[in-house]
């Protein structure tokens, strides 16, 4: 499944995608795993999980800047609001 977010990076700078990942865990499962395999992996993994959170975080602060009486509120009404952007 192809992510719309990671197709509008630049080719040099563009994360692994979510079937390269698969594809490595795949040729792993038949091999001989070894520690470098493993660390390999999850390097990506975390690089993957880091550009996703980063994504999502300019994804929600675009947002919050699109809306602008969200910058009229306070801490409070910020902290009661959460729980609904999350539905």
């Amino acid at each position: 499944m192809a992510d719309d977010r990671t197709s509008a990076q630049p080719p040099d700078t563009q994360e692994p995608s979510l079937s390269d990942i698969r594809a490595d865990i795949r040729a792993l499962t038949g091999a001989m795993v070894t520690k470098a395999d493993l660390q390999a992996l999850s390097a990506t993994l975390h690089e993957a999980i880091r550009s996703e959170v980063a994504t999502i975080q300019r994804d929600i602060v675009a947002k919050m800047d699109a809306y602008k009486p969200w910058k009229q509120l306070n801490l409070q009404q910020v902290a009661d609001w959460m729980p609904l952007m999350r539905q």
